[in-house]
């Protein structure tokens, strides 16, 4: 079955520190998985609870800028791994300023784009071979240069 999601989710790897909302405890450095508008998914050692309330710090490009959000561990999965627990936590954001809240989405809208950016690349290199003569381009064009796109 297919999962449906009401927001859009960029898969990432940033790393990013978190800790216990109000409490005098050490900061916990931690990759994040994914976000979304309302939302992250983040690694950690530490087994949190449902409810647990939580502070984030992490840079998003293309600023990068520093958003500070706080939020509601909504689930956690024990993935086990090799020699400890490791725990994917999905998490909900609670009460983020508008600013960080406006980095967020252009982020997600610059991932997206840059996402959509690569497969027209990754499309136009497979469906314009530059390795065809140009007598052999399909609008007949023979005055088209064309150059490999980086990738």
């Amino acid at each position: 079955m297919k999962e449906r999601r009401r927001f859009i989710r960029i898969y990432t790897d940033i790393p990013m520190t978190y800790k216990h909302l109000n409490a005098e405890e050490e900061v916990r450095i931690s990759t994040m998985v994914n976000v979304s508008h309302v939302g992250l998914c983040f690694l950690c050692e530490e087994n949190l609870a449902t409810g647990d309330m939580l502070e984030f710090t992490f840079n998003l490009p293309p600023g990068p800028r520093t958003v500070s959000v706080s939020g509601k561990v909504i689930w956690a999965n024990n993935l086990r791994g090799k020699n400890k627990s490791i725990y994917e936590v999905g998490v909900e954001f609670v009460d983020t300023d508008d600013e960080d809240q406006l980095t967020i989405q252009q982020f997600i809208q610059y991932e997206r784009m840059a996402e959509r950016n690569h497969m027209i690349k990754k499309y136009f290199v497979k469906a314009w071979d530059v390795s065809q003569p140009e007598s052999s381009h399909p609008a007949g064009r023979g005055d088209i240069v064309r150059e490999k796109p980086i990738q």
